[in-house]
């Protein structure tokens, strides 16, 4: 599927708002109502961005377009791993099901968001004190450290250039700084609430990752396996469900499988071509030599990789907050260390050698 670069014709919609559609679609073609009576009839449910999207959709899907295409039409304003996700479960004749696959994966990663936002609350806190305290710190420790030392005549060294630099620097900018980290904090949370699509924070976390790229996944698995059930051919099926990887190096990694495949290659040539895909995906599905097995594996793969992402992210719930916290506060002992009890400990020898 060609990816749409129309320009958006509304602002972009957010993972919340994403979740919700998912419900209201899941729960539209289960009622067998029209899909364009349904979204219309949605108006003043849910949400003001959510309305006029569904509102877009519905009058798109009334003028004949189908849903992919209207979807197309938002541009940049819904993701198209969104897409061609509801693509995939089209073609498969399995929309609710694949729809709550991925609403399941969204909602983890919504759950991810907010334990991210809520994990940095107490280090931020943490660096707002301690940089006020640190300049007071340097404010009123150099001045005194430095007039002792020469009070005593003692040897001139590195800290007192160190600390007369210090309190040089945070003298006409000492209370400045801890409004910068202050407003700096504040930035992070605002740009993290308004993310689109994924955590901004979570991005730069360790661990983050690993859930998605779990999640990412199973939501392949399980789109190549319903559309297999369905009677996609392979090379189809592999390229229709790579389209819902985020991943670009990935996403092309997987096409080229599907390009093979429609030289006619065998899947377990085709998959030895490139080592991209996961290991176990491979050799999974390299041994699978029917049909049959081949949906045993996928459906078994697509378990697996859902239950490494529940393990990644309760990992990641329970230590999160530990480790920011613990690098937070290290931080900031380690620089009151330097200005401390380094400088202390010479002052100490310092008048113990006279």
């Amino acid at each position: 599927m060609s990816r749409s670069h129309n320009a958006s014709t509304g602002s972009a919609v957010r993972l919340d708002d994403l979740i919700a559609l998912n419900h209201e679609i899941i729960a539209i073609v289960r009622a067998g109502i029209p899909l364009e009576l349904g979204l219309k009839g949605l108006h003043g449910s849910v949400s003001f961005r959510l309305s006029q999207l569904t509102d877009r959709l519905a009058k798109r899907l009334a003028n004949g377009m189908g849903l992919v295409e209207a979807l197309q039409q938002e541009g940049a304003a819904v993701s198209p791993v969104y897409t061609a996700v509801v693509q995939a479960g089209l073609s498969s004749g399995k929309l609710p099901e694949v729809l709550s696959a991925l609403t399941s994966s969204a909602e983890l990663e919504r759950e991810m968001n907010r334990r991210v936002t809520l994990a940095m609350i107490h280090p931020s806190f943490i660096a707002v004190i301690g940089s006020y305290l640190l300049v007071l710190f340097v404010l009123f420790f150099a001045p005194a450290y430095v007039s002792t030392v020469e009070m005593f005549r003692l040897p001139h060294t590195w800290t007192i250039d160190f600390l007369k630099a210090s309190n040089s620097f945070l003298r006409p900018w000492g209370v400045i700084i801890p409004v910068i980290v202050l407003l700096t904090c504040i930035l992070l949370f605002v740009v993290q609430t308004r993310s689109q699509h994924r955590s901004f924070l979570g991005t730069l976390l360790p661990g983050v990752g690993s859930v998605r790229r779990s999640l990412e996944w199973s939501r392949f698995a399980e789109l190549l396996r319903l559309q297999l059930v369905h009677g996609v051919p392979l090379p189809i099926a592999f390229r229709c469900a790579s389209e819902s990887i985020e991943n670009s190096r990935i996403r092309s990694a997987v096409s080229r499988v599907s390009d093979e495949l429609n030289r006619g290659r065998s899947l377990s040539d085709a998959l030895s071509t490139d080592t991209t895909l996961p290991a176990m995906m491979r050799w999974m599905l390299s041994t699978s030599k029917q049909q049959e097995t081949i949906l045993d594996s996928l459906e078994l793969l697509s378990e697996s990789y859902r239950e490494r992402s529940f393990q990644y992210a309760a990992f990641f719930r329970f230590w999160l907050p530990i480790l920011t916290t613990a690098l937070i506060s290290g931080t900031i002992v380690l620089i009151y260390s330097l200005l401390f009890f380094i400088p202390l400990t010479q002052l100490w020898n310092g008048i113990s050698a006279l």
